[in-house]
C-alpha cells in the first residue's frame, strides 16, 4: 500500500461519516449491517463505501464485508 505522507486531513461527508462510525478494524463488518446502521439508500452506500475506499479509508474484505483501516481511523475524528 502506498505512503500517505504529504496528504492532509481528509474531509468527509455525512454519509461517510454514517459509516466510519459504524466500522470496526477488529471485525469485518456487512454490507447488510451497513445499510441498517446507516439508513443509506443503496445508492449512496455503494457510492460512499466506494468514496472511502479510494481514499484507503476502509477495506472490502475477501467475504464482502468492511474495515476500517489505521489509516481510516486516523483521519476521522469523532
Amino acid at each position: 500500500m502506498g505512503s500517505h505522507n504529504g496528504m492532509g486531513v481528509l474531509s468527509f461527508s455525512l454519509e461517510e461519516r454514517k459509516i466510519l462510525e459504524s466500522l470496526s478494524n477488529a471485525e469485518e463488518t456487512s454490507l447488510e449491517t451497513l445499510a441498517m446502521t446507516t439508513n443509506l439508500s443503496e445508492g449512496a452506500l455503494h457510492l460512499s463505501l466506494l468514496s472511502l475506499e479510494l481514499k484507503q479509508c476502509i477495506e472490502r474484505t475477501p467475504s464482502k464485508g468492511y474495515i476500517i483501516l489505521e489509516y481510516g481511523r486516523n483521519q476521522f475524528v469523532h
